[in-house]
């Protein structure tokens, strides 16, 4: 008996370690056509290490995670997904100029050991002229990350976190580059992420954030709720 609870105390930490390092992310162009279709892909994997799990091995009901857009005028809908190999895919087709946001905010079934996960994405789309794509109020997330879609090489970089609408120093984050580069960083006052990017292309970010509050969910009791929030900015040369 003390054989069998030692291996199920073992694959229960070996599910929590790699759920904590896994992470759902949206990839999307960062600008559109009014008119045109825009093509969404949804992944769960680790960035870093380029890894994209199978859909049918994600864990626990993460590839049942809901798709929602925000449209100009704030208008929110929820968005079809499609299951592929990798990926759940989807696409709207953006009826104005203006800024878009396409948000999934999803917890999931299993709660390994006490923790709850929770892993949410934000992308953010510009059509036509904006003058800003910084869509706070569009990103209506537990866990929101905004900040203009496109930065230049050189270029100061701030992303604004909000955990329930508010800012928080706790935060920690985590930024890949497109040469593979990755490094962690706490919050400055402010709760937010200021880094500058030397690279031009895509830049993965992450924010972490642990809540300490008691709750059930399917019959079992948790004392935590862990978020990862992902978002995926552009910088141009």
């Amino acid at each position: 008996m003390k054989l069998k609870s030692s291996l199920l105390t073992f694959l229960l930490l070996t599910i929590a370690s790699k759920t904590f390092a896994h992470a759902l992310w949206i990839e999307t162009a960062a600008s559109g056509k009014a008119g045109q279709k825009q093509q969404i892909a949804v992944y769960y994997g680790e960035y870093a290490e380029d890894e994209r799990d199978s859909v049918a091995h994600w864990f626990s009901d993460v590839k049942e995670v809901k798709i929602w857009l925000v449209s100009p005028d704030n208008k929110k809908i929820q968005l079809s997904t499609t299951a592929e190999a990798t990926r759940l895919t989807a696409e709207f087709t953006p009826a104005t100029n203006g800024t878009y946001t396409i948000l999934a905010d999803h917890p999931v079934k299993e709660i390994p050991r006490t923790t709850l996960y929770q892993f949410v994405a934000s992308a953010t789309v510009t059509v036509g002229n904006v003058i800003t794509t910084n869509s706070a109020s569009q990103n209506t997330n537990s866990l929101s990350l905004t900040a203009p879609a496109t930065y230049k090489v050189n270029q100061s970089v701030t992303v604004h976190a909000l955990f329930k609408n508010m800012a928080s120093p706790d935060m920690k984050f985590s930024v890949v580059s497109p040469t593979g580069w990755s490094k962690s960083f706490k919050a400055d006052a402010n709760g937010n992420l200021t880094f500058t990017p030397i690279w031009p292309g895509i830049y993965y970010v992450e924010a972490f954030y642990t809540e300490k509050i008691t709750g059930e969910q399917n019959g079992k009791a948790y004392d935590a709720i862990w978020r990862g929030a992902t978002y995926i900015i552009t910088v141009q040369k």
